[in-house]
């Protein structure tokens, strides 16, 4: 039992490896089955190990979905307390920034 679990940690950890290259490699995967379909051929799985590893990604979606949710309403609720203490001039350019480049964008260019 202690082996089957070690085994089905090592195969997540191997997947989240892959997973993150693919994501960083190609953007997020709109297509779950896309996205099974090129972990299934780069870590070359079998059967079993497929039909597991969709399991795990369909458990997952969901919990991911609601995080997803969560941090839109925190950057939502950041940015207005980053808008409250801006003069007019700064806000209209908080908002272009946000418009044109996407914050994130802009603060992970500049290494910040």
């Amino acid at each position: 039992m202690v082996k089957t679990g070690r085994v089905l940690a090592g195969v997540c950890v191997v997947l989240l490896a892959v997973s993150s290259a693919a994501f960083a490699e190609k953007g997020h995967h709109s297509d779950p089955q896309k996205h099974l379909d090129t972990l299934a051929k780069k870590l070359e799985l079998t059967d079993q190990q497929r039909g597991q590893v969709e399991q795990i990604m369909n458990d997952y979606r969901g919990r991911m979905e609601a995080l997803k949710g969560q941090m839109d309403a925190l950057q939502k609720e950041k940015h207005e307390k980053i808008n409250a203490v801006l003069t007019p001039q700064q806000q209209e350019k908080f908002k272009k920034m946000q418009e044109h480049k996407g914050l994130r964008g802009w603060f992970k260019k500049r290494g910040s």
